[in-house]
């Protein structure tokens, strides 16, 4: 008997022994990740103006298949005192503030970078983030000589998903905006933005035209300024003024009238 008992006591021993190398080879397996959160020099001369509050990031973390290994919802939950803890691997970590997809008044920014993580060791990872989407806006004249020759007037601009900033908007239609609205697009593959405009006269007659924007990219913001000719070689037309993060870029003459 005591022959017996001495055996399942050294296998009771060899069990724990066991249990105790696994729970430590465990631990040794995970390391810890903080990361830092910041956005670009113009962003964040706007947030210390007090024009706009400090962005909240949600992090994605991936591991090296792609999976989606955690979210945190606000990067400021993130810290030294309380960092992420994940197994060894190379991690891809997204941090997103904002509206994702394509709508009027929906910002978004953005960033990712790749980091490893080794056993039983703190890493860091540094992330800066920009504006993700293009920004389109658009003025028409508000005089009332302008308002009385025509009816309807907008400009219809797609990505593959179309916002239309109209003079009557569709109260009922998130993509119809006004002049005030300003439309965020989701970079395309293609890299092109189309749009059209449309000029119904007070008389019912219609003037369409299309064009098209060619290598555009995140971050930019396009301007589309319409007004009625002054110089007599254009006097009635309706002339466009295209504008790129406020700098002069083209000008279209619309032979309306």
């Amino acid at each position: 008997m005591n022959k017996i008992n001495k055996y399942l006591i050294q296998l009771v021993s060899c069990a724990l022994l066991v249990s105790c190398v696994d729970s430590l080879d465990q631990t040794e397996d995970y390391g810890y990740l903080t990361i830092g959160v910041s956005d670009e020099l113009e962003d964040i001369i706007q947030m210390k103006s007090g024009d706009a509050d400090e962005r909240v990031y949600r992090l994605d973390v991936y591991d090296s298949k792609g999976n989606l290994d955690v979210t945190v919802e606000n990067h400021a939950t993130v810290s030294e005192e309380n960092p992420i803890k994940l197994m060894m691997d190379k991690y891809e970590v997204k941090a997103v503030s904002g509206v994702e997809g394509t709508a009027f008044n929906s910002p978004c920014y953005g960033g990712s970078g790749s980091v490893r993580i080794y056993p039983d060791r703190a890493s860091s990872l540094s992330i800066q983030c920009k504006m993700s989407k293009i920004m389109f806006s658009v003025h028409f004249p508000e005089d009332e000589v302008f308002a009385s020759k025509f009816s309807l007037y907008e400009l219809a601009v797609s990505n593959g998903e179309v916002l239309t900033f109209s003079s009557a908007p569709k109260a009922d239609d998130p993509s119809y905006g006004t002049f005030e609205d300003i439309a965020y697009f989701e970079v395309p593959a293609d890299r092109k933005l189309t749009y059209t405009l449309k000029i119904v006269h007070a008389d019912g007659a219609q003037y369409t035209s299309t064009g098209e924007l060619t290598q555009v990219a995140a971050a930019e913001h396009y301007h589309f300024d319409f007004k009625l000719g002054e110089r007599e070689e254009i006097d009635g037309a309706l002339v466009l003024n295209i504008r790129l993060d406020g700098e002069y870029d083209q000008e279209y003459t619309h032979e309306i009238i």
